[in-house]
């Protein structure tokens, strides 16, 4: 049960998880699984935290006024940010991103993300990339981008193959 839910947990960059409390399996199976998510640096909230889920608890979400992946940019300092423990770059197709092996996170208010292929760099390596999202008007609001469907970049990773129309370097 624990190495099911840690590929899912990982295959979504976190999440919520929801167990049913009337099998003992999960009883069983809950402490080593939260060890487990623990040690690979996963955090716990309540669900009545308006910080984490706003829109849960009536609250509206707070505006979020700094770049972060897949906004538009000319320079690395208009990126300054650091997200799953990198940090941000203004990438040459004109938006912010950072290196990537088989997910990427995403931020409430900004389109949602996905790890790609870096194919203009020299370095092999993923991207994460916004997804083709109202936030960036379906990527027309990213010049140097084409809206395509693309293949996740899975590398080292254990993430599963996926594909998502995203915003990706011309």
């Amino acid at each position: 049960m624990t190495d099911y839910v840690m590929s899912q947990v990982r295959s979504t960059n976190g999440g919520v998880l929801l167990f049913h409390d009337i099998h003992a399996s999960t009883a069983n199976a809950l402490d080593d699984l939260l060890t487990t998510l623990e040690q690979a640096g996963y955090t716990f909230v309540r669900l009545d935290d308006t910080a984490v889920f706003p829109r849960l608890n009536g609250a509206a979400p707070v505006p979020v006024t700094t770049k972060f992946i897949g906004d538009a940019c000319t320079t690395n300092a208009q990126c300054m940010f650091t997200a799953a423990g990198a940090a941000g770059r203004c990438h040459p197709a004109g938006f912010c991103t950072i290196s990537c092996n088989g997910s990427c996170p995403d931020l409430a208010g900004k389109a949602p993300t996905f790890c790609i292929a870096d194919n203009a760099s020299t370095v092999a390596g993923g991207i994460c990339a916004s997804k083709a999202a109202s936030q960036n008007s379906q990527c027309t609001a990213l010049t140097g981008t084409t809206k395509r469907f693309a293949d996740r970049f899975i590398g080292t990773s254990t993430a599963v193959a996926a594909q998502a129309e995203v915003c990706a370097p011309r």
